[in-house]
């Protein structure tokens, strides 16, 4: 059977117990192929269908509960820290163009108000505490020099009134500053958050024709 098996094929066969040669090395290349094409094709189907990665992402950077540094007085009320702009909390101080009254003679309250704030903190480390952020982006926070709570300062000079619209934290120092005649209650003036909205438009042309903001309300001491 072997020599009639030899003629049909043309070749020897390999007789019992006898390996080839070139069995094992194919083997081992066809393994490695599937090995390759099951990886590639892992990598792929991964990419394609927008599996999850089991890389992790790196963590997001922690937010500083607080802002501290120098700061740069932009009004009464809004300080810089590191570009930074930050509204002093539950205060409302004059706006840097607004003017006030002593006797019937008009001054720069505004201005004033910006004035002190910059001598209150000076050089100093400003420590901020964050409560929010209003609607222009800004943080709204409570802000600390060497301890002493700025924003109560400003209202107890007389700088600046307590904003009940948003907080009732300072309504007594703003009652103290009333009594000593501090800041703009040395006269009469109007309540920062009135000015703003008699002088909105003052930015925007106006005809001759067309009329001026409302009288002015003014605050006088209690």
């Amino acid at each position: 059977m072997l020599v009639v098996a030899e003629r049909i094929t043309g070749a020897p066969l390999a007789k019992p117990g006898q390996r080839s040669g070139t069995l094992l090395p194919l083997a081992l290349i066809g393994g490695l192929s599937v090995a390759v094409g099951i990886t590639a094709y892992s990598r792929l189907s991964n990419s394609e269908f927008g599996l999850p990665s089991t890389r992790r992402s790196p963590a997001p950077p922690a937010i500083s509960p607080t802002i501290n540094g120098q700061a740069s007085v932009i009004d009464g009320d809004t300080i810089e820290i590191h570009r930074a702009r930050i509204r002093l909390f539950g205060i409302d101080a004059p706006e840097g163009s607004q003017t006030c009254t002593i006797e019937g003679k008009a001054w720069a309250c505004g201005r004033r108000a910006a004035f002190a704030l910059s001598d209150k903190i000076g050089m100093q480390t400003v420590e901020c505490r964050p409560k929010d952020r209003d609607r222009f982006g800004r943080t709204v926070a409570v802000c600390m020099v060497a301890g002493e709570d700025v924003n109560a300062w400003m209202v107890e000079q007389g700088w600046a009134l307590a904003y009940r619209r948003y907080s009732l934290d300072y309504v007594n120092q703003e009652r103290w500053a009333a009594n000593a005649k501090r800041g703009m209650w040395q006269g009469e003036f109007e309540a920062p958050e009135e000015w703003r909205r008699n002088h909105s438009d003052r930015t925007r042309p106006r005809s001759v024709d067309s009329p001026g903001p409302p009288k002015p309300k003014f605050v006088t001491p209690p």
